[in-house]
């Protein structure tokens, strides 16, 4: 290892004073070192002069001057020494050190070979001593956050529909007409409306069959809107095939759609002007759970298409029934079933009032004020609580493709200088202001520059009494060791209890389905980080919420601007670039949690930026994403936050995560620093596996699939393999693409630091400096390769 020169010239001034005998006993014991065993007769004499040697090098001053990984070198020496007393300990590693005490070369060279010594001990002997796990974490279960493309097969994702939607749907309640359809500004028109109709058959023209199919009811509410409502703002259309839907995840013909009058000019219905959504059938409410997940991948599509929007509202007809919805972040709720024809004065009520709706009744975004072409959002400025606009771009760089979740989305300023984020976090968790105010003055963590907090769920929810679950039926939860699916239905509450949904991000993508591909401008490309599809883009699955069969899920829908914006790790320009950020995102994480007692649970691909070291005060990569981020006490061991839930990215999850969530006897783990570092790492390797080819080379995606595409015992027992020494050579080491390939000594000490080199150790250290000091001083060696 490399010294600086003002230690070389100490190093002179301070030379070893090394006895006679010691350097004989090490010429004659250093070729059988390597040979040694506790059985053999000489093992003691070598130990002897190892330990005779450790302790000339304690007495010298430079040991003290010295530092590995920000700790002195004496200091470390001891810990070696003590711990050369056990039988057990492989005098293997001295071999290179003892060669060059006994060959009489200069001290500088012997004091690189102590650093080196420290370095190769410090990653190939975990400690023993490591944090107990505490086993008070929720299992994990899957959302449709996981299918984003129109390759998804639509089987799959009604049943994570469902699964989404378990617990968190509710029916009757009884307040759901007065509150959207009774004393409105509107409410006098709708009554005149109704007025206008016969007496003796309000419902003239309406189809006299008992199941009345999609024609005919349509040409019934086309006459009717034509007639009634020539003045509403808002308009019914149906989309009679599949080809005039934009804007949908996959295939999708909705029956009606109500869209602004101003945008029904065009004969293509886009899912971003869509306001309600409808559903009919000829059948009766038998086939109710189909039809229901039918209209929730409906509203899952329009919650894509508008990100921020704080809910929707739907109906279901089976014949003549008509059942009202509402979907938000927290899940959907429905007014009692009502028979159209014994009911038509309500009927036209809810169709009337539809078509008068306000954008704010209609639940859409209000808060993103628009002038023209231009977005604006006014929020508080963090250091001077004045009122602060930031113009940003019309699109979102990135948004969560699932319901009943936080619904983060992020957008860039017009200036390129900030991120503006949209997120519902959990009412009883930390928010990412918190978070990132106690974090301010760390270098690596984005600055918070404003926020605001916009509403909740109980606010939206206010004045219904929400008490009536539906069940959805059969749903499977996974959690099993041996990959059997234990399954659970919503009627035992126990059972639902015991599985509620935790904060995580999911990243399951279905074996059949391409992973999903970041569009960026070719200008932000580069030959060495060529798209390739990633499978791990941020997503955000359901966070943590109450037991599914509470009917309290309230959320909190905040906006914060952060800067700097950054750049997404793929876009990177050099291999030295990308090891620099991870570097300084891993000092960054380890300032968080040892100084500010913030742990993240939430390192992943999308979550490490790369920036500016003249704009982010000289670092080269930000940790980003504190959404799901705790405190933890002062020693790091045990979280305080009310909720001990397992998070993360399935991709990148550490392997005691998942093997913690399959195992019977416990429901889940509490997450550790080490399981955040293991993350870094496997974020690293699916970097170097799928960017940095050559343009027509197709890269080895296939050895990361099994990362994200199985149960949770599976992927753990594939992360086992592949961190065995061998697999990892053979598995994930020959995958690495060109532009990588010179950075496989890095991966190997990284490894090495992680997981030991015998069996594949996996606990966390009590003391977190061990692995923190390692990693970051891995890369420091593999940037200076680099640099020179």
């Amino acid at each position: 290892m490399a010294l600086r020169k003002d230690d070389e010239k100490f190093i002179d001034k301070n030379p070893l004073k090394i006895d006679q005998d010691v350097l004989s006993a090490l010429t004659e014991t250093t070729a059988a070192i390597r040979h040694a065993s506790p059985e053999h007769d000489g093992l003691l004499t070598r130990r002897d002069a190892i330990s005779n040697l450790l302790a000339a090098l304690l007495a010298n001053p430079v040991a003290k001057r010295l530092t590995y990984s920000l700790r002195p070198v004496n200091g470390q020496l001891a810990t070696i020494y003590a711990s050369l007393q056990s039988e057990a300990f492989d005098l293997s590693p001295f071999t290179s050190l003892a060669k060059i005490v006994a060959s009489k070369t200069n001290d500088t060279e012997v004091w690189q070979a102590v650093l080196q010594l420290i370095a190769d001990l410090s990653r190939l002997t975990p400690p023993r001593s490591s944090i107990p796990p505490s086993f008070s974490g929720t299992p994990l279960r899957r959302s449709s956050a996981s299918f984003r493309n129109s390759k998804q097969k639509r089987e799959d994702l009604r049943k994570h529909i469902q699964t989404e939607l378990a617990g968190r749907t509710y029916e009757d309640v009884p307040e759901f007409i007065n509150k959207y359809f009774e004393d409105k500004p509107w409410s006098e028109k709708v009554s005149k409306i109704y007025n206008k109709l016969p007496a003796d058959d309000p419902l003239r023209g309406f189809p006299e069959t008992s199941k009345p199919d999609e024609v005919d009811f349509w040409s019934w509410l086309n006459d009717f809107q034509q007639q009634y409502l020539q003045d509403a703002p808002n308009v019914f259309c149906r989309a009679a095939n599949k080809s005039e839907i934009v804007g949908a995840t996959g295939e999708r013909q909705l029956d009606i759609l109500l869209k602004t009058r101003v945008s029904t000019d065009r004969s293509i219905h886009d899912l971003e002007d869509c306001l309600i959504v409808g559903e009919l059938t000829t059948s009766d409410a038998s086939v109710w759970k189909s039809k229901f997940t039918q209209l929730a991948t409906y509203m899952r599509d329009v919650f894509n298409a508008q990100p921020i929007r704080r809910f929707v509202h739907g109906f279901l007809i089976f014949g003549v029934q008509m059942q009202l919805w509402v979907f938000d972040r927290s899940g959907a709720y429905s007014a009692v079933k009502f028979d159209i024809r014994q009911q038509p004065q309500q009927f036209i009520r809810v169709l009337a009032g539809y078509a008068w709706m306000t954008s704010e009744e209609l639940g859409l975004d209000i808060f993103v004020q628009r002038d023209g072409p231009c977005l604006s959002v006014i929020l508080s400025d963090l250091a001077t609580d004045a009122k602060r606009t930031f113009q940003i771009q019309d699109k979102p760089f990135f948004q969560q493709p699932a319901i009943a979740c936080r619904g983060t989305t992020c957008y860039r300023s017009m200036d390129g200088k900030h991120v503006i984020k949209f997120s519902w976090r959990p009412d009883k968790a930390q928010s990412e202001v918190e978070h990132l105010t106690r974090a301010q003055g760390i270098k690596g963590v984005p600055k918070l520059v404003g926020s605001s907090t916009i509403t909740t769920i109980d606010e939206l929810r206010s004045g219904l009494r929400i008490k009536k679950l539906r069940d959805l039926g059969h749903i499977v939860y996974e959690k099993s060791v041996d990959s059997a699916q234990l399954s659970f239905t919503s009627q035992s509450t126990q059972q639902l209890e015991s599985l509620s949904v935790s904060g995580v991000k999911r990243k399951a993508v279905h074996r059949d389905e391409s992973p999903p591909k970041r569009s960026r401008s070719n200008s932000q490309r580069s030959h060495l980080s060529q798209e390739v599809h990633p499978a791990d883009g941020v997503d955000h699955a359901a966070s943590t919420m109450p037991p599914p069969h509470s009917p309290r899920c309230n959320r909190v829908l905040t906006c914060l601007a952060i800067e700097p914006a950054g750049r997404p790790l793929q876009d990177f320009s050099s291999v030295c670039e990308v090891l620099q950020a991870f570097r300084d995102t891993i000092k960054a994480h380890r300032e968080l949690f040892t100084k500010r007692h913030i742990l993240h649970r939430d390192v992943s691909h999308g979550n490490i930026i790369l920036t500016d070291p003249e704009q982010a005060d000289g670092c080269s990569g930000m940790l980003i994403d504190y959404d799901l981020a705790v405190q933890v006490s002062s020693d790091g061991r045990n979280e305080t936050s009310l909720e001990k839930n397992m998070t993360g990215t399935l991709e990148f999850m550490a392997i005691e995560v998942l093997e913690a969530a399959v195992r019977k006897e416990t429901s889940g783990i509490e997450r550790t620093y080490r399981h955040d570092l293991e993350s870094f790492f496997y974020v690293l390797l699916a970097l170097c596996i799928r960017y940095g080819w050559e343009k027509g080379i197709k890269p080895k995606l296939d050895v990361l699939r099994p990362w994200y595409d199985a149960t949770y015992g599976q992927i753990a027992r594939t992360k086992r393999g592949d961190m065995d020494i061998d697999g990892f050579e053979v598995s994930l080491l020959s995958s690495f693409s060109p532009a990588f390939d010179c950075i496989k000594p890095l991966a190997r000490t990284l490894r090495d630091v992680l997981f030991g080199k015998g069996a594949l150790y996996t606990k966390t250290p009590v003391d977190p400096e061990h692995v923190y000091g390692s990693m970051i001083a891995a890369f420091d060696e593999a940037i200076k390769v680099l640099v020179w």
